[in-house]
């Protein structure tokens, strides 16, 4: 798909790397010094390839995210009428936070979950797909060398309207199982590496996830204040917490 480099310089880079580079893979040690393989594919947003990839992750996506997404909800019940992700539960808030029933709330996040990460994008319409025409997705995996079992996984993207060198990090996403092995960074060097000309990477975290807030802050990210909101990505900014790591500062991880 076509880019225009003036209008869209940075997208245009990550096209390029896309064509140039769409998959590579390197082992590394984890802090057990188990070998692990990483491995990275580029795939537009609106793709049979994104979307594949997607769903092979779906299983290790929400088992790690509903729980994190319940917790924060427990904590911040007024969430539910203004996140997004969150406003699916808003029904069940109808008769007032200590009212809700917790395992329908769980059930009703993960079939939500289960649709972004499977849906097919073209079945959304016209004016969404044209609005997310141009994004890119970086998907970035660990596995076990031996037994090819994942690990883990990074989901990155850039739209027309992230800033020059800016990559998201849409998900951080290691099995419970192989917590505290440093994967996390592993997985977020492998960013850089398919995206070597990155500057900066941000990410949002619910404020009750203080466990994953001390792993991007071991990796060198700092919180920061605020973020240019994406038209097409809009967020509730009262319910994250914004990390970034400078790559010009801090070097590569």
């Amino acid at each position: 798909m076509s880019i225009n480099p003036a209008e869209f310089p940075w997208l245009a880079v990550v096209h390029k790397r896309a064509r140039e580079a769409s998959t590579g893979a390197f082992i590394a040690q984890d802090l057990h010094k188990h070998n692990v393989l990483i491995e990275w594919t580029f795939a537009p947003m609106i793709s049979p390839e994104c979307r594949a990839l997607k769903t092979m992750l779906v299983d290790l996506g929400c088992e790690q995210t509903i729980p994190v997404e319940c917790a924060f909800l427990k904590a911040h019940p007024q969430a539910v009428q203004t996140d997004g992700f969150l406003h699916a539960c808003a029904p069940l808030f109808a008769n007032g936070a200590q009212s809700v029933d917790w395992d329908a709330c769980y059930k009703t996040l993960e079939a939500t979950l289960r649709t972004i990460y499977t849906a097919d994008i073209n079945e959304f319409g016209e004016e969404i797909v044209q609005k997310l025409q141009h994004d890119m997705i970086l998907f970035v995996t660990a596995k076990d060398v031996v037994n090819d079992e994942l690990l883990g996984f990074v989901l990155c993207g850039v739209t027309p309207a992230s800033a020059l060198g800016d990559v998201k990090i849409i998900s951080c996403i290691v099995a419970k199982n192989h917590h505290n092995k440093g994967i996390e960074r592993l997985l977020l060097s492998g960013v850089l590496k398919a995206l070597p000309s990155a500057l900066r990477l941000f990410a949002g975290i619910r404020p009750t996830n203080t466990a994953l807030s001390k792993v991007y802050q071991s990796c060198g990210f700092e919180p920061i204040e605020e973020l240019t909101q994406d038209p097409n990505h809009n967020f509730d900014e009262d319910s994250w917490t914004l990390l970034a790591y400078d790559v010009m500062l801090k070097g590569r991880l």
